[in-house]
């Protein structure tokens, strides 16, 4: 028997089924990234304000978080880092927290 058989895992075994639907997510919050990246430049069709900045460097920057927050997760459980992978499940949630606060404002006003 070889020593990487008969070693334990230090998976918990929610990780996996977490990570494929993060990757679900992920992959469709990308889409909804690339739409809102095509309008983006809209913002600035009254004039340039920190606020339109704030909101353009937000929307260009949502899918590299989520790509890094995919990597990190999938490298995580691929080197057994618990750790790792669930701080990339939560840097995927924070800007899917942002788009529900979104859609939340446009429900509210």
């Amino acid at each position: 028997m070889s020593a990487a058989t008969s070693m334990p895992s230090r998976r918990p075994g929610w990780l996996f089924p977490v990570l494929i639907g993060a990757t679900v997510l992920g992959a469709g919050e990308v889409i909804f990234d690339l739409a809102a990246m095509m309008m983006s430049p809209m913002m600035f069709d009254s004039g340039e304000s920190r606020a339109a900045w704030a909101a353009f460097t937000a929307i260009w920057t949502m899918p590299l978080v989520v790509i890094l927050g995919l990597l990190l997760g999938w490298i995580g459980y691929a080197r057994h880092g618990t750790r790792l992978a669930t701080a990339g499940i939560v840097l995927l949630v924070l800007p899917l927290v942002a788009v529900a606060l979104v859609f939340a404002g446009a429900l509210a006003g």
